[in-house]
């Protein structure tokens, strides 16, 4: 289903409950065209203990993600939601942690918002598995840019 930017809409099905934080993204940020939330478990894991996945593991995480904010907690499916989503969207934020939640990502096209969430969620479960072998180690901001 589609919900055009007057608000019709258009296919089969509603929208999702979570449609106010999706509206008030692009009404943020018109640069963005896709927005893309899940619930993948590594992020929600990072979620839920209040953190956000250092992408200092690989240059291209780093690059792909850019910096990633993070909204406090809100019932799914509020306007209270949507506002603070927006807010950090509104910092130029194009990757936003929602506290006990999951993620949302945005991108100038779908694949670009996907290919986003797809290198913070690897991030997250690669970072998840090096803790569980040793102390990760991070490639500094300087080696990044090298890249």
């Amino acid at each position: 289903m589609c919900v055009t930017p007057g608000g019709e809409i258009i296919g089969l099905h509603q929208p999702s409950s979570e449609f106010p934080f999706h509206k008030a993204i692009f009404d943020v940020r018109p640069d963005l065209k896709a927005i893309i939330h899940a619930h993948p478990p590594a992020l929600v894991s990072f979620s839920i203990v209040r953190k956000i996945p250092n992408t200092n593991i690989i240059p291209q995480a780093k690059t792909i993600c850019g910096p990633i904010g993070y909204a406090e907690y809100a019932l799914p499916g509020g306007y209270e939601l949507g506002d603070k989503i927006a807010e950090q969207f509104s910092r130029g934020y194009d990757a936003v942690t929602m506290e006990n939640h999951g993620i949302v990502v945005a991108g100038t096209d779908l694949k670009d918002a996907y290919i986003r969430f797809e290198a913070l969620e690897f991030s997250a479960r690669t970072i998840s598995g090096a803790s569980t072998v040793g102390t990760v180690n991070y490639l500094t901001d300087e080696q990044i840019k090298q890249f």
